[in-house]
């Protein structure tokens, strides 16, 4: 309980740290954070349908320090039409990693892959990462409009930059030449002061015309060479993304006072995520979260405290900023048997459901709750006809009582000795569905106990935000999406979509007989050398033969930015 109530208290005293330090940070210009992104990726060009590897450094500007402020990047990949994929990324202490599953059905072209900040966009909407990516589709003939066919026999090449080396920074493998499916192990050591994050990618290297990106140290000197200007800190992710809304009636129309309503949220699944929100005077309301991760439902709930029905509208996270032109794709025809061989990986991949080797990591983020219920699974009990039955003869830390003709759920607790009470308090436990708050008891009551596979009871006091319940009875069904139950009025659905859980890059199995050609031969999206004893990473050659990159870039604690690269050739 003491802790529960600690971690509440302590991020609401942070975020208005945060929020209320903006006069303070106005009169010392010098102090003031000034956030930027610099997104790494496996390589700059891609067929559709294979994943985009990302990974994400957030720093300040002024110091070049990691930034510990904003928990969410937001990440854009658009086109002359707008955006075409949509994703956040968690961060911590500056660095944050993602997948994007790039479409089947985008079109050839080039495409703009932006992020930002809440924290950034506070400062400017023109402030953010901006990279350009090439992508082939060599199954449809659907092409963007900044495509182009080159004419005339002779190849039409894209300028290529110079290959960037720091000395700092050591790339060696045990070989340069290697067989398919021999091991190829990668060397990496520095001599920087105070450690180092990047990433690290294995490509093939091929001749496809693609752009061809400036060089981290560009782009962060770049940045670090602005002129900065004070600002208002109006929106900042912290310690979590905060979901904003804003509550209208039941005709839809924007309601001005926050009076006569609250307003809660929860996700639906197998954990407690309720959030209560914090309702402005003009009606809109914000959530603090500490991230949410996956893609889910989330159920919206604004009681009202007067016959009047409201509901919850949130609003959109994404800027989606106008693409005004992209740089121009030549298609060669002397490129074509190199199209044909990636576009043919692709397929064998999406056939042969190679993709599940990337390994989805799901986070805990349950922590307070973990190990601290009763869990009853009612497999081992009788099945009574109501659920009301079950809880009374089994649940012992349950009760149903009669309060003004209906019935009320009261939870057993327990002090900090052990002992357990019940309190004469008339504040209800909270009670949720499969993550759903069941305000009517009496539904709880007459619910089918054959849907439920588990009750877990929480008999202790817990504040969400304001608010305070006597314990928590937590039912979970067997499909995990609150069947039969009917939401009240007040309540909507929509389809949320968190921070990524983190992927890890998996490899075919060398004794296994599906088909291996892989162009990513390798990528780690965060490797954090503390020392200058050097680092080995293993991967294994793939059946896809030709000239192979290894890059690694990333930047120090003070800002310095760093890449260099080494190749190897799978004969």
């Amino acid at each position: 309980m003491a802790m529960v109530l600690k971690v509440e208290i302590m991020k609401r005293i942070l975020t208005v740290l945060i929020l209320s330090a903006t006069s303070l940070l106005l009169r010392a210009q010098s102090q003031m954070l000034h956030e930027r992104l610099y997104l790494s990726t496996d390589k700059e060009c891609y067929i559709a349908g294979e994943p985009m590897w990302i990974s994400a450094f957030c720093y300040d500007a002024v110091s070049g320090k990691p930034s510990p402020v904003s928990a969410v990047a937001y990440i854009e990949l658009q086109n002359l039409s707008g955006s075409v994929v949509q994703a956040k990324i968690a961060l911590t202490d500056g660095r944050g990693s993602g997948l994007i599953d790039l479409p089947v059905s985008l079109p050839t072209g080039n495409y703009r892959l932006i992020a930002y900040t809440r924290y950034m966009y506070s400062e400017s909407e023109h402030n953010v990462f901006k990279r350009i990516i090439t992508i082939y589709n060599p199954l449809t003939s659907l092409r963007s409009d900044n495509v182009k066919v080159a004419s005339g026999a002779e190849p039409t090449r894209f300028p290529e930059t110079q290959p960037e080396s720091t000395r700092e920074l050591n790339v060696l493998t045990n070989s340069k030449v290697y067989q398919s499916g021999e091991q190829v192990r990668i060397t990496l050591s520095h001599s920087l002061p105070g450690g180092v994050s990047l990433s690290v990618s294995v490509f093939r290297k091929d001749n496809l015309n693609h752009f061809c990106n400036p060089s981290i140290s560009a782009f962060v000197d770049s940045t670090r060479n602005q002129s900065f200007t004070p600002f208002p800190l109006w929106r900042v992710d912290y310690p979590g993304e905060v979901i904003r809304g804003h509550v209208v009636d039941e005709n839809n129309n924007p309601v001005a006072s926050s009076r006569g309503f609250g307003s809660y949220i929860s996700i639906a699944g197998n954990q407690i995520q309720y959030f209560t929100g914090e309702l402005m005077d003009n009606g809109s309301v914000r959530f603090f979260t500490s991230n949410l991760y996956g893609d889910g439902t989330l159920i919206s709930y604004i009681p009202s405290l007067n016959d009047r029905k409201y509901h919850l509208v949130l609003d959109s996270v994404y800027m989606n900023p106008r693409v005004n032109e992209l740089p121009e794709l030549i298609l060669d025809i002397t490129q074509q048997h190199v199209l044909e061989e990636r576009s043919l990986s692709v397929q064998l991949s999406q056939a042969f459901g190679l993709d599940t080797l990337f390994r989805e990591e799901k986070t805990e983020t349950n922590l307070l709750f973990e190990n601290s219920g009763i869990v009853y699974k009612l497999d081992e009990y009788t099945r009574f006809p109501t659920m009301g039955e079950v809880i009374v003869e089994f649940i012992r830390e349950a009760r149903f009582r009669t309060v003004g003709g209906s019935r009320v759920l009261q939870l057993r607790l327990r002090d900090a000795g052990g002992t357990v009470y019940y309190v004469d308090d008339p504040t209800p436990p909270l009670v949720l569905l499969d993550g759903i708050p069941v305000r009517d008891h009496e539904k709880i009551y007459a619910y089918d106990p054959a849907l439920v596979r588990e009750i877990i009871v929480y008999p202790d006091k817990y504040a969400f935000g304001p608010i305070y319940y006597n314990g928590i009875l937590f039912l979970k069904t067997y499909r995990g999406d609150f069947p039969d139950m009917k939401l009240e009025e007040s309540m909507r659905i929509h389809e949320f979509q968190g921070v990524q859980n983190s992927h890890s890059f998996g490899t075919v199995p060398g004794d296994s007989r599906l088909p291996d050609l892989r162009h990513t031969l390798y990528w780690n999206p965060r490797v954090d050398l503390k020392d200058t004893d050097p680092v080995t990473f293993r991967t294994t050659a793939s059946q896809t033969k030709g000239t192979f990159v290894v890059v690694a870039e990333g930047m120090n604690r003070e800002g310095k930015s760093f890449r260099n690269s080494t190749e190897f050739t799978v004969k």
